[in-house]
């Protein structure tokens, strides 16, 4: 899980919207795609519950970074399809729920008030 947590944290996120491909330069595209494949390759030794986050980053680490709002709004989509899963699985796990919250904000990054009132999720 070391991996993952690698990913997650070198990945977009909603208050870092832009990352980098060089690598070992905080936040780094490149390094988040790194460990999310070594975190799958090293899946198997993780719990289930593990392994649905393990899934989820790497459907968030694409290579190349995605250059429009649009690329990026599908990439986030699919990684909160992918967490809203995990969560329907695993519904009384704290770490799944907090990051399928994350992955749900990251689809209104810096937008999550609208008139006053919360944006509600696609």
């Amino acid at each position: 899980m070391a991996h993952w947590g690698i990913a997650f944290c070198n990945g977009i996120n909603y208050n870092n919207r832009s990352l980098n491909e060089q690598p070992g330069k905080f936040p780094s595209n490149a390094d988040a795609c790194k460990h999310a494949r070594l975190a799958g390759s090293l899946k198997e030794y993780a719990s289930p519950a593990e392994r649905r986050l393990i899934e989820a980053v790497q459907v968030r680490c694409v290579q190349p970074i995605p250059s429009t709002r649009r690329e990026q709004r599908k990439v986030n989509s699919t990684y909160a399809k992918a967490m809203k899963k995990a969560s329907k699985k695993y519904p009384d796990d704290p770490d799944i729920l907090s990051v399928y919250a994350e992955s749900l904000m990251n689809m209104y990054p810096c937008a999550l008030w609208v008139g006053g009132k919360v944006r509600a999720a696609d």
